[in-house]
């Protein structure tokens, strides 16, 4: 009687165990991103970052974003920079033009786009400009004098809370 009741609380906890561990990770599943801003895009293993989504996809939803958008770009491909601790995806376009969106870290170490993008053609060379919350840092193109006028960042800001 002992044995079947130690068994029985034995294959309690074990099930409990193994239901709580797939609560809790959501990285093994891939995501689908549907929409460019405020979508799961990646997760954090042992401190690197790794995309759980195709870059095809990718791709695909930041020129769908470019189109409702009109942006007129004509996005080629895209990469993970890091800027100051800071993840972000930068696309690159035909015309010399780049386009970035910040990945935000959640709590859940799920990365999460923003709200923002930044694009620029003449800062492009020298780094582009980037989100910062709702706005673009400035940029300047590189090679101008200190005091010339900033550069060309354009700011699109959807209407959607980013995720905290």
């Amino acid at each position: 009687m002992k044995k079947t009741i130690y068994l029985l609380l034995f294959s309690f906890i074990l099930v409990a165990c193994q239901t709580e561990d797939n609560k809790g990770n959501d990285s093994l599943a891939k995501f689908e991103i549907n929409k460019l801003t405020n979508s799961k895009i990646a997760f954090e293993d042992e401190g690197k970052l790794i995309l759980n989504v195709s870059d095809h996809k990718i791709l695909e939803t930041f020129k769908a974003f470019n189109k409702t958008m009109e942006l007129q770009l004509d996005p080629e491909r895209f990469e993970i920079i890091k800027v100051e601790d800071k993840n972000y995806l930068r696309f690159f376009s035909k015309n010399n033009q780049v386009s970035t969106i910040a990945l935000e870290k959640g709590s859940d170490n799920i990365y999460r786009t923003g709200s923002t993008v930044c694009t620029s053609t003449a800062c492009a060379s020298g780094g582009g400009c980037i989100p910062n919350g709702n706005y673009c840092t400035k940029c300047r193109p590189e090679g101008t004098p200190p005091k010339a006028p900033d550069g060309d960042c354009r700011r699109t800001t959807t209407g959607e809370d980013s995720i905290k």
